[in-house]
């Protein structure tokens, strides 16, 4: 399994936010889509903060693991946080979604 950077995990996103057509560069695992249910988090949302904004800022959290930070849809003191898999072929897979306290993105106790 190919080991991203930081740089080639952004590098990845990058081109997806580029691309015209996104329909076979991501998918989303079921319990992504399970945990959005259950945290009543909007799965179109999600899809369209992935596929067409910049993210807030970016976490290499382990091995090919990011995290993306992206405004919440319904609180403005949160952030809605996308954890990615890139697979060998530089897919994106949506592994699982969850809010935090925009504070911990910003570093503010």
């Amino acid at each position: 399994m190919v080991d991203y950077s930081f740089r080639q995990g952004d590098k990845i996103l990058q081109e997806l936010l580029k691309s015209g057509n996104k329909k076979d560069k991501y998918v989303f695992t079921n319990h992504l889509k399970s945990r959005a249910n259950l945290r009543k988090i909007n799965l179109n949302y999600i899809r369209q903060m992935l596929l067409n904004e910049e993210p807030l800022g970016v976490l290499s959290s382990r091995k090919n693991r990011f995290k993306l930070f992206y405004p919440s849809e319904n609180h403005i003191d949160l952030d809605l946080i996308i954890v990615i898999a890139i697979d060998d072929n530089q897919k994106i897979i949506g592994v699982t979604v969850y809010e935090d306290k925009k504070t911990h993105r910003e570093g503010i106790k």
